[in-house]
């Protein structure tokens, strides 16, 4: 069984995208770094726009990331 890297939770107008291990958040931690206008975190997950979720969801999985 694969170790599950990011989970994302829908709460209706927005996503979360939660790392779930070192190498996830620090991997989330380096996108978002330089970016403080852009983005939103909340905890160490990072909030996302529905309507980008599953662009962002897809683009983890080609990088040979793991998510639920």
């Amino acid at each position: 069984m694969q170790q599950v890297d990011y989970r994302f939770e829908n709460h209706g107008s927005i996503f979360l995208c939660q790392p779930l291990n070192g190498a996830a958040k620090d991997n989330l931690d380096q996108a978002c770094e330089g970016t403080d206008d852009f983005h939103i975190r909340w905890g160490d997950a990072l909030v996302i726009d529905h309507r980008f979720a599953n662009d962002i969801a897809q683009q983890l999985i080609e990088e040979g990331w793991v998510i639920e």
